[in-house]
Parts: C-alpha cells; structure tokens; sequence
C-alpha cells in the first residue's frame, strides 16, 4: 500500500471542532438534530461507500469489556461520547442499519472467554457477529491459526490505504500479501496507545534547552540528542537513591510504553522468505541491534537523570513528578494525557526519537492492546460488515479524532498547533510489528526483546538478547511455518 505522506494527512485530520457518536436508542429527533450541525463544507477526501438501505437489520459488533472508549450508549455529557453517539448514527442512516454492541471478557488474562466463543461461533452456519473487535494480543494470532477470518484484501469496500487505516498493514504485519484483521480510526484506542514522549516545555526554556519540536521538523530528533537534554538536568537527591516522591529528573519513562525505543529505531526483527513469501524471524540479531539494545539499557539503568518505572505504584509516581513539574520529559501512551489535561503550565509531544539523524523515518509504534477488526469466514454479509468498517472510519477519522484531542490535551488543546502537528505526524507513522501482531502464539514471547529494564534482561531475555534469540529462533519460525500451514 502506498504511504500516506504527511503534510496530506495533516490537511485531511486537521478539521473543525466536531459532532460526534455512539450505539443506542437514538431517536429520530435526536438523530435529525446531530446530522444537521454537520459542516458539509469541510474538505474531506471522498467516502467510497455510496448509501444504501438494509431495512434496520441489526449489525451486531463483538468487543472486549476492557473497551471503555470505542461506543456510547447514548449522546451523553463528554465531547467524546457525543461524537461516538452520533458517528454511530451517520453510519445507521448511511446503510439503512440498526448497531449493537455486545462486550465479553477478552483481554489478556481473559482471553480464553473471547477465543473460545470465536470458535463456537464458526461452527455455525452464519457467525453471531457481523464485525470483531479482538484485542490485538490477545487474539488475533489465535484467528489466524484457527483459520476463523477472512482475507480483507478480497472486499472492495475498504479503502485499505486511505488515512484511516494504518498505513502500511499489508507490508507490516499481513501475511504473504493477505491481510486478516485491520487497525485504524474506527477504534480511539488506535490514539489511546500512541508511544509519545511528553516534554516539560518551562523545565526547557528554563534550562534553556532546544525545542523538540524543531528538532522533529527538522529531522534531527534522535535518542542521542534526547538524553543529552535529560542529563542537563539536575537531580537533586544528593547522591541518595532516587525518589520519584521528591527527586528532579531529566527522563521518567513507562516501562511498557518504553519498548517502543527499539521499534523506533526502525530495526526489523523479522524478513520475509525468498522461498515461500512468507515471514520468518531473522536468522540472528544484527550487530546494530545488539548495539542499540545495550546502549538503551545503560541508559536507563546506569543513568542518575532517568527513571524506569517497572511496577503500578511507580507508574502512578511517574505521572505525579512529570504532573509537579519535576520531569523534562515523560515517556508514554498519549492516555497518560489524561493525567495531565489539568496542568497549567505548557507541555508538549514528540514522536520517539529517531537511532540516529541517518534514519529516514520516525517510527511510532502500536500497542498490541490496539483494538484489530476482523470480519470471520462465515460472516452472514461480509459486504456489509466491511462496508460498516468503511463507514465508521471514515467519519471517527473526520469527527472523533479531533474530539479525543480536545478532550484528552486539556488545557493544552488550542494553545498551540504544535500539538496537532506533532500528534498527526505520531498517528501518520504509526506501525505494529509483525513481533507483536503474532507473539501471542510463539513462546516465549519474542517482543521481551524491545523491554529495556533489569527484570526482562536478566528473567526473561536471560541477560543475553543474542543467546535469547539463538536459543529461540527454531520454536518461533516452526510456529509460525504451521500457522501458515494451516492458513493454507
């Protein structure tokens, strides 16, 4: 698929304050009322899908419980379940149906619930779901070895490199050219778990430190750079153990939103076969990974001015510093904004770092938590169910997107642009690794290879990356040679 350059998505995302949606009981009246506040004039690229009437059939999408953000049930107080409600009711009149949302246990620790009634249901004549909306970790590779969902790239109806996907699916995490579950606008998790780096722009101005910002826009944002900026800053713990509760520091940084340093060095784990067109794991680490992993975890674990928090508490520590003013920068999921709406003072957002100035591109990784619609092989109107995709895509791209800006920045929404830019340019580049989309079958896990903090090297990578992955690398591709058996 082609990719969609940035200055472009920029001009299709960048829109006017929005209306917005959810499933429910939705009135004509009120349905009327939110349609009609639509700004037609808005330039927006083309809808594919032409309307059409299905009588009010029932469209019944499945979700995890742990989805708390994708629908609203009515249009109720917050701009985002407004926006929801109503894109709901755009997608309802633009193809004549009725949406329903059912949620069962389904994310990790839960899975079991949510594959075991994906299996029940494809001993079926028709699949009681029309759309899937699996947690990514936690299912997707278990529909790919059961063989339960469709190839998407057969169904017109997706526009597939449109904006509102992410970009490059095929090639990242698609299979031998096939493409069985897609990730994108439809769901707001797809933002929620954006890796970011959060700067404390009074903390820089008052070290008289240079703006991320025009490092980004000028290419030159790298992790060396980075942690020059974090060791200016004066940890004030005299020496002492540092203290999340009271200490300065330069860099505090999530330990799980911290894996995406080593995807954003732009460094494959995985290459497609010569032989069979499909993807194995490389036959060994290459030195610059091995390099760059060791680098990263002396970083964290032999310098005074960063912080890695490995556990709840500190996590909830983390936020607190960076929210009293005591971190340059945080390292997280644009969620963790959430924490920080209230702040007064300015902040701002960055993509993570480059390796160095000579990689082309930023890369900006996806949680596996993402939320990864598939439409399963015995789906009663796979037509319908793409076009539903489609639709919902389309109009979260242009209406409830800017909504989860406004309400998730705070106080910083509108203060300057810089914020859209910088988040536009994260979504823009955002990438799930094949690692990721598949290590719910191969074991041990593969992605303990991005963890840079003491317990994951030395419990679970076993203190070596090059012995892990030596020792490893047979179980992986057999794994992965069968889920391709028996995708036939």
């Amino acid at each position: 698929m082609r990719k969609i350059k940035f200055l472009a998505f920029i001009l299709a995302c960048l829109i006017v304050l929005p209306i917005f949606v959810a499933c429910g009981d939705k009135s004509e009246e009120q349905t009327d009322t939110s349609l009609s506040t639509v700004d037609t004039s808005e330039d927006r690229l083309p809808l594919g899908v032409a309307p059409e009437d299905n009588g009010g059939k029932e469209f019944r999408i499945l979700m995890p419980t742990t989805n708390t953000i994708d629908y609203a049930e009515e249009r109720g107080s917050t701009i985002v379940s407004q926006a929801l409600y109503d894109v709901d009711a755009r997608v309802e009149d633009h193809l004549g149906i009725k949406i329903s949302y059912t949620q069962l246990d389904g994310n990790w620790a839960n899975r079991a619930t949510f594959n075991n009634r994906l299996l029940a249901m494809a001993m079926d004549a028709y699949s009681e779901y029309d759309l899937i909306m699996g947690e990514t970790s936690a299912s997707y590779a278990f529909a790919l070895t059961n063989g339960l969902v469709m190839d998407l790239t057969d169904i017109d109806a997706l526009a597939l490199d449109s904006p509102w996907y992410i970009a490059d699916a095929i090639d990242s995490y698609g299979i031998n050219g096939n493409l069985y579950g897609v990730m994108g606008d439809a769901s707001l998790i797809t933002y929620q778990s954006l890796h970011l780096v959060y700067v404390n722009e009074t903390m820089q101005n008052n070290y008289q430190l240079s703006s991320p910002y025009e490092s980004v826009k000028n290419g030159t944002w790298d992790i060396e750079e980075m942690f020059t900026m974090a060791a200016a800053v004066e940890n004030v713990n005299n020496g002492g153990a540092p203290d999340l509760a009271t200490d300065t520091f330069g860099c505090i940084a999530q330990h799980v939103a911290s894996r995406a340093f080593m995807q954003a060095f732009d460094i494959e784990l995985t290459e497609k076969s010569a032989e069979d067109g499909n993807t194995y794991m490389k036959t060994e680490l290459s030195e610059l990974y091995i390099d760059m992993y060791d680098y990263m975890y002396d970083k964290f674990e032999n310098n005074p001015s960063v912080y890695y928090c490995t556990v709840s508490e500190e996590k909830d520590a983390g936020w607190e510093a960076f929210k009293d003013g005591r971190a340059l920068f945080y390292v997280g999921f644009f969620s963790h904004a959430e924490e920080f709406r209230d702040i007064e003072w300015n902040w701002s957002v960055a993509p993570m770092p480059k390796w160095d100035e000579t990689q082309e591109n930023y890369q900006s990784a996806i949680g596996s938590q993402n939320m990864m619609f598939m439409i399963m092989k015995n789906a009663n109107d796979a037509d319908l169910s793409a076009k539903v995709l489609e639709v919902k895509s389309y109009y979260n791209h242009y209406e409830a997107v800017s909504a989860y800006y406004e309400d998730t920045l705070g106080y910083q929404y509108g203060r300057n642009e810089e914020h859209i830019e910088m988040l536009e340019l994260i979504r823009s580049t955002a990438k799930l690794s094949y690692v990721n989309s598949m290590y719910l079958v191969m074991n041990p896990d593969p992605a303990n290879l991005f963890q840079l903090d003491s317990y994951y090297r030395n419990s679970k990578v076993g203190g070596s990356a090059s012995t892990f992955y030596t020792t490893n690398i047979t179980s992986w591709n057999n794994t992965l040679k069968n889920l391709y058996k028996n995708l036939g």
